[in-house]
C-alpha cells in the first residue's frame, strides 16, 4: 500500500465514523477547520527549511484539493452503503458545505497559518493554478480602487457614501480615509461592484494601465479578468473568518498527559478525531436545576378553567425565560407547573453551577415580586445538581432536532426537585442541644469536643426549615426555597473562596456575588436518601441577602 493510499483510507475512515456520529452538532465542521489548521502548520514547518521553495507549496494545492473531495465523496458512498439516508439524516437537509468547501478549494486556509502573514506577491506567482492574476496586475488594480475610493470620500460621492453607510457600519465617519477603512471598502462586495462598473472614471484608468490590459489580452476577456481579482479578494475574506474561528480551536498532540486530556474530556471540551474510536464526546458535566411551583395541582382542581390557569403559569414563566438567557442557561422542558433548565450545553463554562444558582435566586426573587404585586399566590421549589450526563441530540424531522440531557445525574435532579412543601412540625433542638452538650462534657480535649459535635449534628441533624429547605429523619426533602446537592458546592468551590462561616466545618458557607449583588450563604440541612440511589446525599439550603 503506498503512503498516499493510505493516508486518503485513513480520511475517508474518519471522515465516515463523524458522518455516522453527527446528529446535526457541526462535527464536520469542526473536524475540517481542526484538520485544515493542523495541516497549513505542517506545510509551514516544511516550507521554512533551509532549501525549500515557499512557492511550491501552491503548485501542490489542485492535488491536494482533489485527495480531500475525494476522501467527502467516498465518505459519503461509504456511510450510505450502512444505511441509504444516513448521511442526508445525520446532517440535515440544512446543512451547508460552504465552509468546508472553501477550506478545500479556496487554498489559502490550507496553506496559510495566518492571515497577517499571507503574502500575496508570494501565492500571486505563475506557479499558483488556483489564482491566475499576476500580483503586478492584482497590485495595479488595487492601487487605482485604492485612489477611486479616496476621491469619492474627499468628493463626498453621494452613492458611495450610501454603499458604505449600508453595508459598512462598523467604520466610523471621521475614520473614513485610514488606509483600514479604505481596505475593508475593497474587500466589500458591494463598494467593489459598484466601483468596477464605473466605466468613467475606474474604468478609463483601467484600460490605459499596461500591466492590466496585458494580462486582460492574456485572459482574452475583461470579465474573466475582473472575476479573477474579486476570486482572490474573496478567497481572502472567507480565508479570515476561518483563521479566526480557528484560533477558538486548541489542537493537544497524542503525547498529552493524560490527566489534561480526561479533565478536557469529562467536560465534554475534547473531542477525538479517528477512524476506530466514537469521534463523539457527549458525555460531560452539566448543572440541572428544576424549578416546581407548589400547591399548583391542588390549585387547579378548584374550578379554574383552562384558560385561567395557562394564565397564571405564563405570570410565573415568562419572566424565567428572560433570566435564564441572561445567565448562559437553556430551557430544556417545561413540565406544567415546573420547569428543568440546563447549564453547560452546548458549551460547559467554570461558571455554570454558579450562573444555577443566580439563576434560582433570582427566580425566587421575581416570584416574591409578583406575590407582592398580588400577581401570584404560589410559592417555588427549586433544586440543583452537578454532575455528569450525556447529550442526546433526537431527530424531529429531517429539519429540526431536539437537544436533551440523559442519565444517573438527570435522574437524582428530578428526584431532589420532587419535594414535599413543608415540614409537618418543625422540631425545636433545645433538648437534643443540652444532651449533646451533656456527652461532650465527658470529654477533655477541645478538638475531640468539636469532632464529637460535628459528627453527631451530621449523623443527626436538628429537623427545621432553612430558607424554606429541610430534610426530615427518613432523609425526604421538604423545599419552598432553594435545594442544592453537595456536588453544586463542590463544583462552586473551584472557582470561588468561600467563608466557613458554619458552627461545625462546612455546616455554612458563604460569598457575596457581584453579578446579583447579594451574599449568598449555603447552610447544610441534612442528608437526603432517593429510591435506587446507593448512598445518601448532602442537601445545602442557598439563602441570599
Amino acid at each position: 500500500m503506498t503512503i498516499e493510499k493510505e493516508y486518503l483510507d485513513n480520511l475517508v475512515s474518519i471522515m465516515a465514523n463523524i458522518i455516522r456520529y453527527e446528529r446535526r452538532i457541526g462535527l464536520v465542521n469542526l473536524f475540517w477547520l481542526a484538520f485544515s489548521k493542523d495541516f497549513s502548520n505542517i506545510l509551514s514547518d516544511y516550507f521554512s527549511k533551509r532549501g525549500i521553495k515557499n512557492n511550491i507549496r501552491y503548485l501542490m494545492h489542485p492535488m491536494i484539493s482533489g485527495l480531500f473531495h475525494s476522501v467527502m465523496n467516498i465518505a459519503y458512498q461509504k456511510v450510505s452503503q450502512i444505511e441509504e439516508r444516513m448521511v442526508q439524516f445525520n446532517l440535515g437537509v440544512n446543512f451547508n458545505d460552504n465552509l468546508i468547501l472553501s477550506i478545500i478549494n479556496d487554498q489559502l486556509s490550507l496553506t496559510e497559518i495566518e492571515i497577517r502573514r499571507i503574502n500575496l506577491h508570494d501565492i500571486l506567482s505563475e506557479n499558483n493554478k488556483r489564482y491566475s492574476i499576476p500580483f503586478k496586475t492584482f497590485n495595479e488594480i488595487y492601487i487605482i480602487l485604492n485612489k477611486r475610493i479616496k476621491k469619492g470620500l474627499e468628493e463626498k460621492e453621494r452613492p458611495l457614501l450610501q454603499l458604505i453607510k449600508g453595508h459598512l457600519k462598523g467604520i466610523p465617519e471621521n475614520r473614513l480615509m485610514e488606509d483600514t477603512s479604505i481596505i475593508k471598502m475593497i474587500f466589500n462586495r458591494h463598494v467593489l461592484e459598484y466601483l468596477l462598473l464605473d466605466y468613467e472614471d475606474t474604468g478609463r484608468k483601467l484600460f490605459s494601465n499596461p500591466a492590466v490590459i496585458n494580462t486582460a489580452k492574456a485572459f482574452e476577456n475583461w470579465s474573466l479578468l475582473f472575476n479573477s481579482f474579486k476570486d482572490i479578494i474573496q478567497g481572502l475574506q472567507r480565508t479570515e473568518i476561518i483563521k479566526m474561528i480557528q484560533k477558538k480551536i486548541i489542537l493537544y498532540p497524542i503525547e498529552s498527559t493524560k490527566t489534561k486530556e480526561d479533565m478536557l474530556f469529562s467536560e465534554g471540551r475534547l473531542y477525538r478525531f479517528t477512524g476506530t474510536t466514537t469521534v463523539t464526546n457527549n458525555a460531560r458535566k452539566v448543572t440541572i436545576l428544576f424549578a416546581d411551583l407548589r400547591g399548583f395541582t391542588k390549585a387547579s382542581e378548584r374550578g379554574y378553567s383552562e384558560k385561567e390557569i395557562t394564565y397564571q403559569l405564563y405570570t410565573v414563566f415568562d419572566p424565567i425565560t428572560e433570566i435564564v438567557s441572561r445567565l448562559g442557561g437553556r430551557i430544556d422542558k417545561f413540565t406544567g407547573d415546573g420547569v428543568m433548565i440546563i447549564y453547560g450545553v452546548p458549551t460547559p463554562k467554570e461558571t455554570d453551577s454558579q450562573n444555577a444558582v443566580r439563576t434560582a435566586i433570582l427566580i425566587q426573587k421575581r416570584l416574591m415580586d409578583l406575590r407582592k404585586q398580588d400577581k401570584t399566590h404560589y410559592q417555588m421549589g427549586i433544586s440543583i445538581h452537578t454532575g455528569r450526563a450525556y447529550i442526546a441530540n433526537f431527530m424531529i424531522d429531517e429539519k429540526k432536532k431536539d437537544t436533551t440531557i440523559i442519565g444517573r445525574n438527570v435522574n437524582i435532579a428530578g428526584r431532589l426537585s420532587a419535594a414535599k412543601a413543608s415540614m409537618p412540625v418543625e422540631k425545636e433542638g433545645y433538648e437534643f442541644d443540652e444532651m449533646l452538650n451533656s456527652l461532650a462534657f465527658s470529654l477533655t480535649d477541645s478538638r475531640e469536643i468539636e469532632n464529637f459535635k460535628e459528627y453527631v449534628y451530621k449523623k443527626f441533624p436538628k429537623k427545621k426549615m432553612v430558607g424554606g429547605v429541610a430534610v426530615d429523619e427518613n432523609g425526604s426533602i421538604y423545599n419552598t426555597g432553594i435545594a442544592v446537592s453537595k456536588d453544586v458546592v463542590e463544583d462552586m468551590k473551584r472557582s470561588i473562596s468561600f467563608e466557613d462561616t458554619g458552627s461545625y466545618s462546612g455546616t455554612t458557607l458563604s460569598y457575596y456575588d457581584n453579578v446579583i449583588g447579594h451574599k449568598v450563604v449555603f447552610e447544610y440541612v441534612g442528608d437526603a436518601i432517593f429510591k435506587g440511589v446507593d448512598k445518601s446525599m448532602p442537601i445545602y439550603s442557598v439563602i441570599y441577602q
